[in-house]
C-alpha cells in the first residue's frame, strides 16, 4: 500500500506537481470575478491577489485586479497591474483598452492614444466603438485635430451606445477647429437625443453667442436653465445676453449665480464689475475686484481681465494716476499669456496703437479686444471723440471677445444719447434651420444689435455658389430695434445642386450699407 502511495507522489513530482496550485489559482480568480460583479471591489482585489500569488503568470487576474483598482480610483496600482498583464499577454484587446483608460485618467494622453490604437489593431469592434471614443477624448486633450473628429465619427459608426456624449464631444472638437457650423449641428443632434440634459443646450447657446446669433443663444440658454437653474456657464452667457439687451438687473442676478462655482467665478466677477461700470457705479466695480484680488493668479488670463477692469474703474473715478500705478505693478509682477503681453505693453506706454494692431493683425478676437480696450480707455478718461471710432469698429466689425460687449454697449449708449438712431448694427445672418432641403422652404434670419427706436432699412438677400447667384430677394421695412430678430421665409429652388452656399445680406439705411455673410448647406430633396 505504502509503495503505491510513494509511486503516485513520485509521478506527481516528475510532472512538476503544480496541479493543486493551478486549480486553486483558478478558484481564487473565479471568486474574484464573483466579488467584482457584486461590486465588492476591495474583496475582489484580495481574491485576485491570492490568484497571482499562486500563479504569477495569470495575466487575466492582473487585468481584473487592475480594473478593480481603477473603479476605486487607485490609478497607479491599476496601471501597474495592466502593465503586468500586457507583459504576459500583448494581444488582448481589453487589456490595452483598460490601460488606455487609466492612462487617460492619469493625464498620460500620448500613452492612452497608443494603447487605444493598439487595441483597435487587435479588434476595432471591441466595446462597440468605445476605443475610438476614448482615443478621440485622449487626442482632444493633446491638440485640436481632424483625427479627433474622425475618431468620434468612427465611434458612432461602430455603434457606441453613448451617442449623446459623442455628439457633444465632437461638437467641442469641431468648435476648437473653428468649424462652427459643424459644431452647431452636433450640439443640435445631442439636444434632440436627450432633451433633459442641459450640456448640449449650454454648448450650443455659448456657440450661438460667439456667432452673434443672440436670439438662438437666448433660446438655448433658457432651455438649459429650465433644466438646471444653477447651471453656471448658462448663467454666465445669459448674463452677457442680458447685458446686450440692456437688462442690467437680470445680468447682475445671472453673474451672481455664476460666481458660485470655481470654474466661472472670475469671469462672472469681471462681468459683474462691467455691469457696475455701465451703470455708472465705478466705485462698486473697484470694490468688487479689490475684495477678490488675492484670488487671482498673476500668471492667468483672469488676472489680466481684472487688472484692465480695475483700470477702467479708476479712470471713471478720475484716478488716472492710481490706474497707471496699477498697470505698472501688474506689468512687473505678471507673466501674462501671450495675447496679453502686447496689450500690457500698450497700456504701459511702451507700444503705440499701430504696434498693438500689428501684433494682432491675423487674430480677429485679439484685435477686437485691443480696439475695445483702447476705446474704453479713451471714453473713461473723458475723450469720447477719440473713443468713438474704436468703439464703432468693435460694434460693427468685431468678434465676440473680452471687453467687446462692454465696448458695444458704451457705443450704443453714446449713439442713443445723440439720437443717431439710424446707426443700426446687423449682428448675424443665417438660415434657420440649417441645413435646408432643395425645393423646400427655409427661414432666413437677420439679427440686429438692439437700439432704442425704429429704423427703415432695405435688406437685399442673395445666395451664391460657384456658377450660381440667385436673384436678389429685397425687402424694405421698418426694423423694430427692440425686437431685434427679423425673419424672412425663402423658397429654395428645386433645381439646385446640393452642397455649401454663401448667404449674403446687404443692409442699406440712409447712405450707409453693411454686408454680412454666412455659409449654409443645401441637401438633396427628401
Amino acid at each position: 500500500m505504502s509503495s503505491r502511495i510513494f509511486a503516485c507522489l513520485f509521478a506527481v513530482a516528475l510532472s512538476g506537481a503544480p496541479a493543486f496550485s493551478q486549480e486553486t489559482a483558478k478558484e481564487w480568480h473565479e471568486k474574484g470575478k464573483t466579488l467584482y460583479n457584486q461590486e465588492r471591489y476591495h474583496a475582489a482585489i484580495d481574491a485576485f491577489t491570492r490568484a497571482v500569488e499562486l500563479d504569477p503568470g495569470k495575466a487575466h487576474s492582473y487585468n481584473w485586479r487592475g480594473f478593480s483598482h481603477f473603479l476605486l480610483e487607485s490609478n497607479h496600482e491599476a496601471l501597474a497591474d495592466f502593465d503586468r498583464a500586457l507583459a504576459l499577454k500583448t494581444d488582448f484587446v481589453n487589456m490595452h483598452y483598460n490601460r488606455g483608460r487609466v492612462r487617460l485618467r492619469l493625464e498620460d494622453y500620448e500613452g492612452a492614444v497608443s494603447d487605444f490604437s493598439a487595441g483597435i489593431q487587435v479588434s476595432a469592434e471591441y466595446r462597440k466603438g468605445a476605443q475610438y471614443y476614448w482615443r478621440a477624448r485622449s487626442r482632444s486633450m493633446i491638440e485640436a485635430s481632424t483625427e479627433t473628429i474622425q475618431d468620434f465619427t468612427r465611434a458612432l459608426e461602430h455603434g457606441f451606445e453613448y451617442r449623446y456624449e459623442v455628439y457633444v464631444r465632437r461638437g467641442l472638437a469641431n468648435r476648437a477647429l473653428e468649424r462652427n457650423r459643424e459644431a452647431f449641428q452636433d450640439f443640435a443632434i445631442a439636444a434632440q437625443i436627450d432633451t433633459g440634459n442641459p450640456e448640449a443646450f449650454v454648448n450650443r447657446g455659448e456657440l450661438a453667442y460667439v456667432m452673434k446669433r443672440y436670439g438662438q443663444a437666448e433660446h438655448d440658454l433658457s432651455r438649459a436653465l429650465k433644466i438646471d437653474p444653477t447651471e453656471s456657464t448658462a448663467c454666465l452667457y445669459m448674463g452677457l445676453i442680458d447685458l446686450i439687451m440692456g437688462r442690467y438687473d437680470a445680468a447682475t442676478e445671472r453673474f451672481t449665480v455664476a460666481m458660485s462655482t470655481d470654474s466661472d467665478r472670475m469671469i462672472a466677477l469681471h462681468n459683474l464689475a462691467t455691469v457696475c461700470l455701465l451703470t455708472n457705479r465705478p466705485g462698486k466695480a473697484d470694490k468688487l475686484l479689490s475684495a477678490s484680488w488675492e484670488e487671482f493668479d498673476t500668471q492667468t488670463t483672469n488676472y489680466v481681465y481684472a487688472v484692465v477692469s480695475r483700470y477702467f474703474g479708476l479712470l471713471k473715478l478720475g484716478e488716472e494716476a492710481k490706474g497707471r500705478n496699477l498697470l505698472e505693478e501688474a506689468y512687473r509682477e505678471a507673466a501674462p499669456p501671450g495675447w496679453a503681453y502686447p496689450l500690457f505693453r500698450y497700456l504701459n506706454g511702451d507700444w503705440t496703437e499701430a504696434d498693438l494692431f500689428d501684433a494682432f493683425d491675423e487674430d480677429p478676437p485679439g484685435l477686437t479686444m485691443c480696439r475695445a480696450v483702447i476705446g474704453l480707455e479713451e471714453l473713461y478718461a473723458g475723450r469720447p471723440a477719440d473713443a468713438m471710432p474704436h468703439l464703432r469698429w468693435v460694434a460693427h466689425e468685431g468678434s465676440a471677445a473680452p471687453f467687446s460687449t462692454q465696448a458695444l454697449l458704451e457705443y450704443r449708449n453714446r449713439v442713443a444719447e445723440n439720437a443717431e438712431l439710424t446707426d443700426v448694427i446687423p449682428a448675424a445672418v443665417y438660415f434657420d434651420p440649417d441645413p435646408v432641403t432643395a425645393g423646400g422652404w427655409g427661414r432666413i434670419v437677420a439679427e440686429y444689435i438692439p437700439f432704442p427706436g425704429n429704423v427703415v432699412v432695405e435688406e437685399t438677400w442673395t445666395i451664391r455658389s460657384p456658377g450660381l447667384t440667385s436673384p436678389p430677394l429685397r425687402k424694405t421695412h421698418v426694423v423694430d430695434l427692440e425686437n431685434h430678430r427679423q425673419l424672412i421665409d425663402f423658397r429654395v429652388p428645386v433645381k439646385i445642386e446640393p452642397g455649401p452656399y454663401e448667404l449674403c445680406l446687404t443692409v442699406a439705411f440712409g447712405e450707409e450699407k453693411r454686408r454680412l455673410f454666412t455659409v449654409f448647406e443645401i441637401k438633396p430633396p427628401r
